[in-house]
Protein backbone atom coordinates (compact mmCIF):
# COMPACT_ATOMS: atom_id res chain seq x y z
CA UNK A 1 0.00 0.00 0.00
CA UNK A 2 1.31 3.45 -0.86
CA UNK A 3 -0.47 5.22 2.13
CA UNK A 4 3.21 5.67 4.39
CA UNK A 5 1.56 3.38 6.77
CA UNK A 6 3.88 0.78 8.63
CA UNK A 7 2.57 -3.00 8.66
CA UNK A 8 4.31 -5.64 10.43
CA UNK A 9 3.53 -9.34 10.90
CA UNK A 10 5.46 -10.65 13.67
CA UNK A 11 5.27 -14.47 15.64
CA UNK A 12 7.19 -15.68 18.31
CA UNK A 13 6.83 -19.01 19.76
CA UNK A 14 8.49 -20.52 22.87
CA UNK A 15 7.68 -23.82 24.98
CA UNK A 16 8.88 -24.54 28.62
CA UNK A 17 8.59 -27.97 30.58
CA UNK A 18 9.18 -28.99 33.82
CA UNK A 19 9.79 -33.06 34.73
CA UNK A 20 8.24 -33.65 38.23
CA UNK A 21 5.50 -36.25 40.02
CA UNK A 22 2.22 -35.29 38.09
CA UNK A 23 0.74 -33.82 41.88
CA UNK A 24 3.29 -31.33 42.32
CA UNK A 25 3.83 -29.78 38.99
CA UNK A 26 2.54 -26.30 39.27
CA UNK A 27 1.00 -25.43 35.61
CA UNK A 28 1.22 -21.33 35.81
CA UNK A 29 4.17 -21.16 36.46
CA UNK A 30 5.41 -23.20 33.07
CA UNK A 31 3.07 -21.27 31.13
CA UNK A 32 4.13 -18.15 32.78
CA UNK A 33 7.84 -19.44 31.62
CA UNK A 34 6.38 -20.08 28.58
CA UNK A 35 4.97 -16.72 27.95
CA UNK A 36 8.41 -14.69 28.90
CA UNK A 37 10.24 -17.07 26.68
CA UNK A 38 7.75 -16.16 24.19
CA UNK A 39 7.96 -12.07 24.66
CA UNK A 40 11.48 -12.13 24.76
CA UNK A 41 11.97 -13.96 20.90
CA UNK A 42 8.91 -11.38 19.43
CA UNK A 43 10.93 -8.27 21.22
CA UNK A 44 14.52 -9.80 19.52
CA UNK A 45 12.78 -10.20 16.07
CA UNK A 46 10.92 -6.70 15.88
CA UNK A 47 13.96 -5.20 17.28
CA UNK A 48 15.96 -6.66 13.99
CA UNK A 49 12.50 -5.69 11.62
CA UNK A 50 13.08 -2.22 12.71
CA UNK A 51 16.66 -2.24 12.49
CA UNK A 52 16.25 -3.76 9.31
CA UNK A 53 13.52 -0.93 8.17
CA UNK A 54 15.54 1.80 9.25
CA UNK A 55 18.42 1.01 7.34
CA UNK A 56 16.39 0.99 3.74
CA UNK A 57 14.98 4.77 4.60
CA UNK A 58 18.50 5.75 4.86
CA UNK A 59 19.11 4.71 1.70
CA UNK A 60 16.08 6.34 0.24
CA UNK A 61 17.42 9.60 1.35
Amino acid sequence: MKNESLYFSVEAEASASATKPCGSINEESIVSESQKKAIQELIVELTKRFKSRKQRMKKRI
